[in-house]
């Protein structure tokens, strides 16, 4: 982590943002080793849950996908806490239909939608058999996750920090608008040149896409 905080301090307009280790640790489901947790559930994890449930994310436009979220979460108080949990207990839902898109979509969106004071979410994927996709949509908070993410992590992101303390996909910063990434492991691809409007990403300590602009 040494690397990420003096390259920030040395530019002030980079915003700090990390995705982690090897992609070629993945193991196919029933191989993956995967950490318990234990959460307490309260109401306001159950009506997350119920949300999440309701989401059909084969019936909506991609360009719908945030208006429809916060319609399914926008009357209910959560806490980034509340995010936490819900991600651990996401895994009871594996089994369904697109789950990891669903899942990186619908937590990054109830982030993004969080109005308390909270600025630092966590979310933890150590549980997941298959990383989630898109994760970090539109993001604009500050966000660690614990385990893996899969394709398109930071898609559209605006700003804030992804710090991944695990593995992550293909096309790293799909369609970034803005903000930092920096890979402290293996990544299987960037977006496309083309793809990346903007921000920086950084391998190893190595700058590798400077102002949306592919360097290597």
């Amino acid at each position: 982590m040494t690397n990420k905080l003096t390259l920030v301090k040395a530019d002030a307009q980079i915003q700090r943002c990390a995705i982690g280790n090897s992609f070629s640790k993945y193991k196919p489901e029933g191989e993956k080793h995967t950490k318990k947790f234990k959460v307490e559930e309260n109401e306001t994890l159950k009506q997350l849950k119920d949300a999440f449930r309701k989401f059909r994310f084969d019936e909506v436009p991609l360009s719908d996908i945030h208006s429809y979220i916060y319609k399914l979460t926008k009357s209910i108080h959560y806490t980034a806490n509340d995010i936490t949990n819900l991600s651990i207990t996401l895994s009871e839902f594996q089994n369904m239909k697109d789950f990891s898109k669903r899942a990186g979509f619908f937590l990054s969106v109830i982030i993004n939608n969080h109005i308390d004071i909270d600025t630092n979410f966590i979310i933890v994927t150590n549980s997941f058999s298959y990383p989630i996709n898109f994760f970090g949509y539109r993001t604009t908070k500050n966000i660690t996750v614990q385990g893996d993410v899969g394709s398109y992590a930071g898609y559209l992101m605006k700003c804030g920090s992804i710090t991944v303390k695990g593995n992550a996909g293909e096309s790293v910063g799909g369609d970034m608008g803005g903000g930092a990434i920096f890979i402290e492991g293996d990544y299987e691809s960037l977006g496309e040149e083309r793809e990346i409007r903007g921000g920086n990403i950084f391998h190893k300590g190595k700058q590798i896409v400077k102002n949306g602009k592919v360097s290597i």
